[in-house]
């Protein structure tokens, strides 16, 4: 059981980790040239502190969070079933 829960622990955290790029576009390029190396999560921060539309920026976290959740459960599955289908002797 053990590592069913690391490797579902660890894919998770790796997948927030890989949607959580703000920082360092933010300190390297802010947005790039135009808005070349602009990520989500800058995109959100620049509607809420910039542009003052603080709707539409919490809609966009919203969907943000969704697409995260949707990625983790779908690892979830992925982790569950490969070691439900093992058989132990």
């Amino acid at each position: 059981m053990k590592p069913v829960i690391f490797a579902a622990i660890t894919l998770t955290l790796r997948i927030i980790f890989a949607f959580r790029t703000f920082d360092l576009v933010y300190i390297l390029t802010k947005g790039g040239q135009g808005i070349a190396t602009d990520v989500l999560s800058y995109y959100i921060y620049r509607l809420t502190f910039i542009s003052l539309y603080m709707g539409k920026a919490a809609a966009d976290s919203y969907i943000l969070s969704a697409v995260i959740m949707i990625f983790i459960i779908i690892a979830f599955k992925l982790v569950f079933r490969s070691t439900s289908e093992q058989e132990y002797y």
